[in-house]
C-alpha cells in the first residue's frame, strides 16, 4: 500500500459543508417462522469528510462500466463497506444524490483515513433519499 504523507489532515482542511450521510443496510435476517427478511438499515452521518468528482488517473483505474457513470471519491475516518458477503454496499448521499461504494482504501497507518470510491446510483434505484 502506497504511503501517503499527512492524509488525515485533508479531511479537516477540505470538509464537505455539513455531515455526509451514509445508508448502511445489514444482511438479511432470518425471522422466527424460519424465512428470511431483509436487514435493517441505519443512517450514519459521518464528520468531518471531503468529497470530489472522479477523474484522470483514478477514473482509468476503474472498471470499464463504471467510466460513463458518475463518480465521487469520499475521505472519512470511519470505514465505507463494499457489497460483500451477504451485504449491500454503504451509499453516500452528496448533494441529494445516492452513490454506492465501489471500492474502499483503508490508509489507517496514515491518519486513519479511509478513501472509497462511490457510482452514482441509477435514476430508476427505487430508494428514497433523505438528506
Amino acid at each position: 500500500m502506497a504511503l501517503l504523507q499527512n492524509v488525515a489532515g485533508l479531511i479537516t482542511r477540505l470538509n464537505t459543508s455539513g455531515p455526509l450521510t451514509v445508508i448502511r443496510s445489514y444482511p438479511k435476517e432470518q425471522n422466527e417462522t424460519g424465512g428470511w427478511v431483509d436487514g435493517r438499515q441505519v443512517r450514519i452521518k459521518m464528520n468531518p469528510a471531503t468529497v470530489h468528482t472522479v477523474n484522470g488517473r483514478d477514473l482509468d483505474a476503474t472498471i470499464e462500466a463504471d467510466r460513463n457513470v458518475e463518480m465521487i471519491e469520499v475521505y472519512v475516518h470511519q470505514r465505507l463497506f463494499v457489497s460483500d458477503g451477504g451485504r449491500d454496499a454503504d451509499r453516500i448521499v452528496y448533494e441529494g444524490r445516492c452513490y454506492r461504494v465501489t471500492n474502499n482504501s483503508n490508509y489507517s497507518p496514515q491518519g486513519n483515513v479511509q478513501i472509497a470510491f462511490a457510482t452514482l446510483e441509477e435514476p430508476s434505484t427505487k430508494f428514497e433519499v433523505q438528506g
